[in-house]
C-alpha cells in the first residue's frame, strides 16, 4: 500500500482521506474526488496529488457517496460511506480502464477500522441511542457503563443542581470533574456542581456522541478523564419527524429487596410520562435546515424513606431501653459529675457518674418513667433522666415529632423505626432546535438552541418539624425551579480544498433555585426562641438544623436530623458561561497541521450561605451537633456510647457543636477564564505509518470577582484575610499561576495489513478544575462560623438556660449561637475570628495534569466483526484539592505524655485555644483573632493524590448489519490513590501530615472487572428478509426487536462510594484528633460470608475491633486497618426490550415497544455497614456489632436509576414519518 495523506478529524466534523491508484498499482494524480452527503446533497470537492493521494477535512457528519473520477478511467463511486465526528475515514480506490462516463458502483462495509490516530474513542450512534434499553428518562449518559475504561454512572445531586439529571462517572481512574461534555460544539460544564453536565438534550434529538478517553489528539482539551460531544439531529431535504410517549406506574415495578422489611405491602405511587416529538426538513432544498424536538417530562410519586428516631421512653428521659428486646447495654453519664482538668479548668470525663432519676414525686431528680418496682434501693434508676434537667427546647422539639411506625432493626438500640411517606412532583420542558445553512460551497453555518425548564416540590418527613427530604431522587428539602438555556452558533469556510477554518460561539446559562416550604418563617428564632439562628433576610428563615449524630450536616446517624437537612439551603443560582473557538486545517503534503483556540469564560452570581472550604459549617439558619461525649466518662478509657448517649446530650441541651454560614452581601460573585491554544500535525510518515504530533498550552489565571477585585487570601502571619484588589493589594494577592502549562500529545498508528493496525499513543491534558468551587464564599463574603467543644467529653453551648445548668464540669456555656461582629468588605485585610473557617491558596499554583497512555491491537474479522484489546492507563499527577492544615494530631503537642496528646493544644493554628472561656492568650475564647487560637478549618489549595491507573480494555464488535448489531466490552483495571479522595473537592480520610501516607492504598475508584454486552437484533422474517419475507407469517413475523444491555460488574470497596467514601471507621475519642476518620484495627482473617439482611452480616465483623477501649496500648492512635480491606457486593443487570413497527403507510411507521430495567429482577445490594464503634470484649470487638449494624447489608444500590434497583417496566410508543 502507498503512502497516504492524513487529515486531522476536526472534533465536531470529520474527515476522509484515501489513495487513487490504476490497475498496475502506480498512483493517480490529477483525479477529481468528490463527496456528497446523502442527506443534504453538500458537496466538496478535492484532486489527487503526485502520489495519488488526497484529503477532505471538516466534513459535516453523515452518509457519503465519494465518487472519484481520472480520464482514461472508469468512474468509481462508493456508497454509504459513513463520516463521524472526530473520526477519520478512509476511502481508496483502484481506478478500472474506460470510459469516464462509465461508472464502478460498490458499497461501504458496516466494519471500518481506526487506521490513521491513535486515541481512544468511542461512538454512540443514533440508532445505539435510540433502541438500546436505557432507565425511564431515556438519558444518552447511561449507556456510558457500556464503554471500555468507565466506572458505572451514577445519579448525583438534586433535581434543581441537576435538572438535566445527568450523571456522575469516572473514566480511567481519573476524576469525575475532568470530563468535558460538548453539545454542538458548546460546553456544557456545569461550574458549581462539574461532576454533572449543565445541559443533557432528549435522546431523540442526538444524531451521534462521541467520547474520546485516552491519548486524546492535540484540538482536545480543557479536560480530563473524557471529552465527549454531543451533535443535535439536522435536518435534510426530507421531512421527517416523530411523536413519542414513555409511561410506567408502580403497577409495572416489582417490590424492592427490603420492602417487606419496612412493611410496605404494595409499590407506593409511581407515575412517570415523557412525552414529545421532533421534525426536520428543509427550508430551501439544499440549503437551508430545520430540526426541532420537544420533549415533557412528568413524575408523580408518594415517596417513601427509612430512618431512625426516638421513642417515646427515650423523649421523656428514659434511656434504659426497656422497649426493645436488648435494651441498652452502654451507660449515659451526667456531665455535671465528675473532676476538673487542671491544665484546661474544665472537665475531662473523668470521674462521672451515671445519670439517674428518683421515682419520688417530691424529688428534684423525680422522672415518672422511674417506677418504684424498677428502682433500686435508693429509689433512683439509672439511665433515666430527671424530668426537670429536660431542655425546654428540646421537648419541645419531640413534642412535635412523629412517633416510630415500624418496630426497631436492631435489638439494642432504635434502628430504622420510622417510615415517612410524602407526595412529591418533578416537572420538566426540554427543547431542541437547530438551523444548518449552506450559504455557498465554501460557507456552512449551524446553530443550536437547548432550553430546559424544571420545577419540583419534595416535601420533609416531619412535617411541622422538618426533618429528612422524603425523596432522595428529587433532592433538596422544600421546592426547587429553575431553567438551563444553551446555544451555539459554529460555522466552517473552505478557503481552498486544503485550508479550511471552522470556528463556535456558545453560551450555557444555569438558573437554579431551592427552598425550604417554610422559607418564609423564622422557626428557630419565633417558635424556639434560641439567640443566634435565623436572621432578618429570607434566605435565613426556616429551622435551623438539629444532628443528634456525629457532627456533620445533614447526618441522619444514629438519629434522623430535625430542621432543616442540607447546611447550603436555600440557594438562588444565575450561572452563565460562555466559549469562543476557532481552528485552522491547512494541508501540506504529507502533513495536515491543525492549530486553534478555545476560549471559556465561567460565571457564579448566587445567593447561597455555603461553605465549601476546610472544616465544617451549618447553614443560614444555624445548626447544632449533639456527639455522645457529655453522657460519656474517662475511666482510664473512653467508656462505649450509643445512639442513647447522643440523645440525652440533646434532651440535656447540651451540643457538641453549634455554627452558622452567615453570607454578608446579599449576592456575590465570582469569573473565571480558561485558555487553551493547540498546534498538531498528522504525518504519514511512510506507507503504513502515521504520526501524530501535537503540543497544547492552557493557562488557567485566578478568578475574580470581576474587574480588579480579586478572591481572599489568608495571611498566616497575622491571621488576617487580605482582600485581594482591596486597599492597595493587587488582584491575586501575589499568588503565582504557571504559565508552563504544555501539554504535548503523540500519536502512532501503524497499518501493518488492511485488517489490522497497531496503534500507541501519549498525551497530557491538564485538569480543568475550577478553583471558585473551594474559594467562593471565602471570608468576608461568608462567615462559616463554627464551634465544636474544647475536648471529646464536653458540650460547646446549651439551647437554653436548662442546657447550661447541664453543663459538665468547669464549662460556663453560650446559649444559642453567640454571632461575631460583621466585618469589613473594603479594608485590605481584616481579622479573622479563631471560630471562623478560611481557605486560601498557596504562594504559586501549578496545576495537577493528566498522563494517559494507550497500545492497542484492533483486527477485523471475517463477516464484518472488529476485535481490539489494548493496555490503557492514566496517571493523574498533583490532583488539587483543599487540606486542612489545621487538625489535629494523636502525637502533638511535643513531649505529651501518651493518652494526654491531641485535642485543640495539638491544632496548628489553635494550640493556644483550650477552653472556650476567656484567658490571656485568646481573651475572646475561640473567637479571638489572635495568633494561636483558631480552631475552625483553615484550608489550602494543594495537591492530594496521584492516582495510578493500568488496565486491559476489550472489544469485540459487529455495528449493525445483517439485522444485527453486537459488542461486547471487558475491563479488567487497578486504581491506586488516596482514601477519600475522589475529585477536587474531596478530603483524604487522614489530613495530618505526619499520616497522610496512611490514606495510601487501593482508590475508592476501583473496580477490578466490568464486562458489558450491547445487543439489537431485528426479526429475520417479514418483508425485505431472509426468511418468510411474504404472506401472513411475514406479517406475524416481521417487524419485531429484541434489544438489551447487560452488565456484570465488581463490587465497590466496603465503604467507599462513586463519591468517595470513608472506608471502615471506627469511634475517634481515643484519637482525639479532630479532622481526622479513625480506622479499626485488623485483628484477624477476613471472612466474606455473602449473608443479606438485617441479623446478618456479608463479613465477619470480629476480625475488626475498635480502638477506644482496646487493651492494644496506646490507643491514641489510628487502627491497623486499611481503609478499604476488600470489595463489597458486586452486581448484575440486564435491561430488556421487545419492540414491534407498524407500517402504517409508505411515510408513517408505528412502533410499540415494552422494556424491562433489571429484566431479572436481581438486587444491587449497597455496601456493608462498615463503623465498627468502640471495643468491648473479646468477643465483643467492635459494640455496633450488637449496637448498630455493623457488617450488615440493609439496603440496595441501584444503576443510576434514582435509587430504584428493583424490576420495572416501561411502554412506549413512537409514531414516525
Amino acid at each position: 500500500m502507498s503512502s497516504l495523506r492524513p487529515a486531522n478529524a476536526q472534533v465536531l466534523y470529520g474527515s476522509l482521506v484515501g489513495n487513487v491508484r490504476d490497475p498496475s498499482g502506480a498512483a493517480v494524480p490529477g483525479a477529481t474526488v468528490t463527496a456528497t452527503q446523502q442527506e443534504t446533497d453538500q458537496t466538496r470537492s478535492a484532486t489527487t496529488d503526485q502520489a495519488g493521494e488526497y484529503s477532505l477535512t471538516t466534513l459535516a457528519a453523515g452518509t457519503y457517496v465519494v465518487k472519484i473520477s481520472a480520464q482514461g478511467f472508469k468512474t468509481s463511486s462508493q456508497t454509504g460511506v459513513h463520516v463521524a465526528i472526530n473520526s477519520t475515514t478512509r476511502v481508496d480506490a483502484t481506478l478500472e480502464l474506460g470510459a469516464v462516463n462509465q461508472s464502478v458502483e460498490v458499497s461501504a462495509t458496516a466494519a471500518v477500522l481506526q487506521t490513521e490516530r491513535a486515541d481512544v474513542h468511542h461512538d454512540l450512534t443514533a440508532a445505539t441511542i435510540e433502541n438500546v434499553p436505557v432507565p425511564p428518562g431515556n438519558n444518552f449518559e447511561q449507556l456510558f457503563r457500556a464503554i471500555p475504561g468507565f466506572n458505572p454512572p451514577i445519579s448525583a445531586h438534586s433535581v434543581a443542581t441537576n435538572p438535566s439529571r445527568s450523571l456522575q462517572f469516572n473514566v480511567n481512574g481519573a476524576s469525575s470533574y475532568g470530563n468535558d461534555v460538548r453539545v454542538d460544539g458548546m460546553s456544557q460544564y456545569n461550574i458549581w456542581v462539574p461532576e454533572n453536565v449543565a445541559y443533557i438534550p432528549s435522546s431523540d434529538a442526538i444524531q451521534t456522541v462521541n467520547v474520546a478517553t485516552n491519548s486524546f489528539n492535540p484540538d482536545q482539551g480543557l479536560a480530563g478523564g473524557s471529552s465527549i460531544n454531543v451533535v443535535i439531529k439536522s435536518g435534510t431535504n426530507q421531512l421527517h419527524g416523530d411523536l413519542y410517549e414513555f409511561h410506567y406506574d408502580n403497577g409495572l415495578e416489582a417490590r424492592g429487596f427490603f420492602d417487606p422489611n419496612n412493611h410496605i405491602s404494595r409499590v407506593p405511587k409511581d407515575v412517570f410520562n415523557q412525552f414529545g416529538g421532533s421534525v426536520g426538513g428543509p427550508i430551501k432544498k439544499n440549503k437551508l435546515f430545520f430540526f426541532a424536538n420537544v420533549e415533557a417530562t412528568r413524575q408523580r410519586q408518594y415517596a417513601t424513606t427509612n430512618v431512625s428516631i426516638p421513642t417515646p421512653a427515650m423523649a421523656n428521659g428514659d434511656m434504659r431501653g426497656l422497649d426493645l428486646p436488648g435494651g441498652n447495654l452502654d451507660v449515659v453519664y451526667d456531665p455535671t459529675t465528675g473532676a476538673v482538668d487542671p491544665a484546661t479548668g474544665i472537665s475531662n470525663g473523668t470521674g462521672r457518674t451515671p445519670i439517674f432519676a428518683s421515682d419520688n414525686p417530691a424529688s428534684a431528680n423525680y422522672n415518672a418513667a422511674c417506677l418504684a418496682s424498677q428502682a433500686d434501693a435508693s429509689g433512683n434508676c439509672a439511665n433515666v433522666i430527671p424530668s426537670s434537667r429536660i431542655s425546654p427546647t428540646a421537648a419541645k422539639l419531640m413534642s412535635m415529632m412523629p412517633t416510630p411506625n415500624l418496630p426497631s432493626a436492631s435489638k439494642n438500640v432504635p434502628n430504622n423505626n420510622y417510615l415517612g411517606a410524602a407526595d412529591i412532583l418533578f416537572n420538566r420542558l426540554t427543547s431542541d432546535s437547530k438551523i444548518d445553512w449552506n450559504a455557498s460551497e465554501k460557507l456552512r453555518v449551524n446553530g443550536h438552541l437547548g432550553l430546559a425548564k424544571y420545577n419540583t416540590v419534595n416535601p420533609q418527613i416531619f412535617g411541622a418539624v422538618g426533618g429528612p427530604q422524603v425523596s432522595g431522587f428529587i433532592g433538596n428539602e422544600g421546592r426547587a425551579y429553575g431553567h438551563t438555556i444553551s446555544f451555539s452558533v459554529t460555522g466552517s469556510y473552505v478557503a481552498t480544498p486544503i485550508f479550511v477554518v471552522d470556528a463556535i460561539f456558545g453560551m450555557t446559562r444555569m438558573v437554579a433555585n431551592s427552598q425550604q416550604l417554610d422559607i418564609a418563617k423564622k422557626e428557630g428564632t419565633d417558635v424556639l426562641g434560641i439567640p443566634g439562628v435565623n436572621g432578618t433576610r429570607n434566605f435565613e428563615g426556616s429551622w435551623p438544623e438539629f444532628d443528634i449524630g456525629g457532627g456533620n450536616s445533614g447526618n441522619l446517624s444514629p438519629f434522623a436530623l430535625l430542621g432543616t437537612q442540607h447546611n447550603f439551603m436555600p440557594y438562588y443560582r444565575n450561572d452563565p458561561q460562555f466559549h469562543y473557538g476557532t481552528n485552522v486545517s491547512w494541508v501540506k503534503g504529507k502533513h495536515t497541521i491543525r492549530f486553534g483556540a478555545d476560549i471559556i469564560g465561567q460565571h457564579l452570581n448566587q445567593q447561597q450561605p455555603e461553605w465549601n472550604g476546610a472544616g465544617n459549617s451549618y447553614g443560614p439558619q444555624g445548626g447544632f451537633s449533639f456527639g455522645t461525649g457529655p453522657t460519656r466518662a474517662n475511666s482510664g478509657s473512653t467508656t462505649p456510647a450509643n445512639a442513647y448517649n447522643n440523645f440525652a446530650t440533646f434532651l440535656l441541651g447540651l451540643d457538641t457543636a453549634y455554627g452558622k454560614n452567615i453570607q454578608v452581601p446579599d449576592f456575590f460573585h465570582t469569573i473565571t477564564h480558561e485558555y487553551g491554544f493547540y498546534v498538531g500535525d498528522q504525518w504519514q510518515t511512510t506507507s503504513k505509518l502515521t504520526a501524530t504530533l501535537g503540543l497544547r498550552w492552557e493557562y488557567f489565571p485566578l478568578p475574580t470577582r470581576g474587574g480588579s477585585r480579586g478572591l481572599e487570601r489568608f495571611d498566616f502571619t497575622n491571621n488576617n484575610m487580605m482582600l485581594c484588589g482591596v486597599g492597595g493589594n493587587p488582584t491575586d494577592c501575589g499568588v503565582s499561576v504557571s504559565k508552563r502549562s504544555f501539554a504535548p500529545r503523540i500519536g502512532l498508528a501503524y497499518r501493518a495489513t488492511n485488517s489490522f493496525v497497531l496503534r500507541a499513543g501519549y498525551g497530557i491534558t491538564y485538569e480543568p478544575y475550577n478553583l471558585v468551587d473551594n474559594l467562593r464564599t471565602n471570608y468576608p463574603i461568608l462567615i462559616p462560623l463554627y464551634v465544636s467543644a474544647p475536648n471529646p467529653l464536653v458540650a460547646a453551648g446549651a439551647l437554653d438556660a436548662v442546657g447550661q445548668a447541664n453543663a459538665p464540669v468547669g464549662q460556663a456555656l453560650p446559649v444559642g449561637i453567640p454571632l461575631p461582629a460583621t466585618p469589613s468588605l473594603t479594608s485590605a485585610e481584616v481579622p479573622v475570628p479563631g471560630d471562623v473557617g478560611v481557605t486560601t491558596t498557596p504562594n504559586s499554583i501549578n496545576r495537577g495534569y493528566i498522563q494517559t497512555w494507550n497500545f492497542t491491537v484492533e483486527k477485523e474479522i471475517r463477516g464484518g466483526w472488529l476485535a481490539q484489546a489494548g493496555y490503557v492507563a492514566s496517571r493523574t499527577i498533583r490532583q488539587l484539592g483543599t487540606l486542612n492544615l489545621n487538625v489535629g494530631s494523636p502525637i502533638l503537642p511535643a513531649g505529651c505524655a501518651p493518652g494526654s496528646c491531641g485535642g485543640n493544644a495539638s491544632l496548628p493554628f489553635g494550640n493556644l485555644a483550650l477552653t472556650n472561656a476567656s484567658t490571656a492568650n485568646c481573651p475572646n475564647g475561640f473567637a479571638s483573632t489572635n495568633i494561636g487560637c483558631r480552631t475552625q478549618g483553615t484550608g489550602i489549595v494543594t495537591p492530594l493524590t496521584n492516582n495510578h491507573y493500568d488496565s486491559l480494555q476489550a472489544s469485540l464488535s459487529h455495528h449493525f448489519a445483517n439485522g444485527y448489531q453486537l459488542q461486547f466490552n471487558y475491563t479488567w483495571s487497578k486504581t491506586i490513590g488516596e482514601a477519600g479522595v475522589e475529585d477536587e473537592k474531596s478530603t483524604a480520610n487522614i489530613q495530618v501530615l505526619s499520616f497522610y501516607y496512611l490514606n495510601r492504598g487501593l482508590s475508592n475508584l476501583d473496580r477490578p472487572q466490568n464486562f458489558e454486552a450491547v445487543f439489537i437484533a431485528e426479526s429475520p422474517f417479514g418483508a425485505k428478509k431472509r426468511w418468510v419475507s411474504s404472506g401472513i407469517g411475514a406479517k406475524i413475523l416481521g417487524g419485531w426487536q429484541f434489544s438489551g444491555l447487560i452488565s456484570a460488574v465488581s463490587g465497590l470497596l466496603v465503604g467507599a462510594s462513586a463519591t468517595g467514601g470513608g472506608g471502615m471507621s471506627a469511634d475517634s475519642a481515643s484519637l482525639n484528633a479532630t479532622g481526622n476518620n479513625q480506622r479499626p484495627d485488623l485483628i484477624g482473617p477476613i471472612k466474606i460470608t455473602k449473608n443479606i439482611g438485617p441479623g446478618t452480616t456479608w463479613f465477619d465483623p470480629t476480625a475488626f475491633a475498635g480502638v477506644t477501649n482496646s487493651p492494644l496500648t496506646p490507643t491514641q492512635r489510628f487502627g491497623t486497618s486499611p481503609f478499604y480491606p476488600f470489595h463489597g457486593p458486586g452486581l448484575f443487570n440486564m435491561d430488556a426490550a421487545l419492540s414491534r413497527d407498524f407500517k402504517l403507510s409508505e411515510r408513517f411507521n408505528l412502533q410499540l415497544r415494552a422494556q424491562a430495567v433489571n429484566f431479572t429482577n436481581t438486587a444491587y445490594f449497597n455496601n456493608p455497614n462498615v463503623s465498627c464503634g468502640t471495643y468491648s470484649s473479646a468477643t465483643l470487638p467492635c459494640n455496633n456489632i450488637t449496637s448498630g449494624t455493623f457488617g450488615q447489608v440493609t439496603s440496595t444500590n441501584s444503576l443510576a436509576r434514582e435509587g430504584l434497583d428493583q424490576r420495572q417496566f416501561e411502554i412506549s410508543a413512537k409514531l414516525s414519518f
